[in-house]
């Protein structure tokens, strides 16, 4: 199971590079317990595909650095914030375009010696994310929902057994446990609720309904085609 959490940090770490629970799903009652671990992983699986809302918060760590997020998808659109050692971004996608917003630490870890120079020229505006660059790839992959999906479940797998069922955040979950790690699902509807590795690392996600994220207006967004 710790093979999916690299993966998810790759992912996250690349962008910096290279530029709690509950369901609305509703329950049928009859709760989850009687299904085995496999099954159970399988269903949470889809269910975080199917799901209108998703929010994953959380902390990783990558070669000793510790990365923090807090990303929610709703419909076709996702926002949120990534930090890692301090350097923080915030995310988002709407109407088919993805942007991003970095801190002052951010621009500095990119633009080097041209920090003051690029601040100045973005002006504290919403970066058009060209996801059709190989520079920028990562970034949008991560607020894509169907494609930042598609990879986390394949990733999400392992030999794993149920364990004693447990409360998580005031509600009824089951583990399924690896050598690496946890997996919390509630047992009630069988959403994924949690992800824990055994060096530390948690993932959280929950499902309570948000509108959908508004895009930034045209005056508030900055092309770096434009310096080209």
């Amino acid at each position: 199971m710790i093979a999916k959490i690299q993966l998810f940090t790759l992912i996250v770490v690349l962008a910096f590079v290279t530029a709690a629970c509950g369901s609305d799903s509703g329950s049928s009652g009859s709760g989850v317990s009687g299904q085995s671990a496999q099954e159970l992983l399988r269903n949470a699986k889809s269910q975080l595909t199917r799901e209108n809302t998703v929010r994953i918060s959380g902390s990783v760590r990558d070669k000793g650095s510790k990365i923090k997020l807090d990303v929610t998808y709703a419909g076709k659109t996702a926002a949120g914030t990534v930090a890692l050692n301090g350097a923080g971004i915030r995310l988002l996608k709407s109407k088919g375009h993805s942007y991003f917003k970095g801190s002052d630490a951010f621009y500095r870890q990119v633009a080097g010696e041209n920090f003051t120079q690029f601040k100045q020229v973005v002006h504290g505006r919403w970066i058009l994310i060209d996801e059709g660059s190989k520079d920028f790839r990562e970034m949008g992959d991560l607020i894509n929902r169907k494609t930042f999906f598609g990879g986390f479940t394949k990733q999400l797998k392992g030999n794993l057994s149920k364990g004693k069922e447990g409360r998580v955040a005031g509600v009824d979950c089951i583990p399924l446990r690896d050598a690496s790690g946890t997996v919390w699902v509630n047992a009630d509807d069988g959403t994924l609720v949690r992800l824990v590795t055994d060096d530390g690392q948690a993932l959280n996600f929950d499902y309570d309904r948000v509108r959908p994220a508004k895009p930034p207006k045209a005056a508030d967004v900055f092309d770096l085609a434009s310096l080209s």
